[in-house]
């Protein structure tokens, strides 16, 4: 009985981490409009680099590029 109800809790434990690089995409899109957000979206970048697993990094340098599409200074 109380392996079953371990088995389930490793089951759930599961989380198909592909949402995570959407949400480093979208918080990319919503701030690169502006200055100060782009700069604190590179500095929460550098945390996602040093904190976050294989899927998040991943869709770090295409964040980086959606911040500067435009940006003429590099």
């Amino acid at each position: 009985m109380v392996e079953e109800e371990e088995e389930k809790k490793k089951k759930k434990k599961k989380i198909d981490p592909s949402y995570q690089s959407a949400a480093v995409l979208g918080l990319a899109l919503v701030s690169m409009g502006e200055k100060v957000g782009g700069d604190m979206m590179m500095r929460s970048i550098d945390h996602l680099l040093q904190y976050c697993g294989t899927p998040v990094r991943r869709a770090v340098p295409l964040a980086i590029a959606l911040l500067h599409v435009s940006d003429a200074k590099g």
